[in-house]
């Protein structure tokens, strides 16, 4: 792709697929955060990440959104800590 096609504005269903996956990013983010308040605050970042699809639309500014959020996914992984994993209890 060239400079222009690069500044192209994607269409409507492009950005709706964008929006879709940075939110699920924050959903998984938050799933799996073992402190629920920072959690939210992850999940609250994502959801400014999901605007950005909207604000800047074109397809250079798309896949510079979904670069920096998946640098934060894993930023947020390291930061958040992963649940801990329950012992399994005796059948008995």
């Amino acid at each position: 792709m060239n400079g222009s096609a690069l500044a192209a504005v994607a269409p409507s269903s492009v950005l709706a697929g964008v929006t879709t996956l940075h939110l699920a990013l924050g959903l998984i983010r938050r799933h799996r955060t073992h402190n629920r308040a920072r959690g939210v605050v992850f999940l609250a970042i994502s959801v400014v990440f999901a605007a950005t699809a909207w604000i800047f639309p074109s397809y250079r500014d798309l896949g510079m959104a979904a670069g920096a959020h998946l640098v934060w996914f894993v930023v947020s992984g390291l930061l958040g800590g992963a649940h801990a994993a329950r012992p399994a209890s005796p059948v008995e």
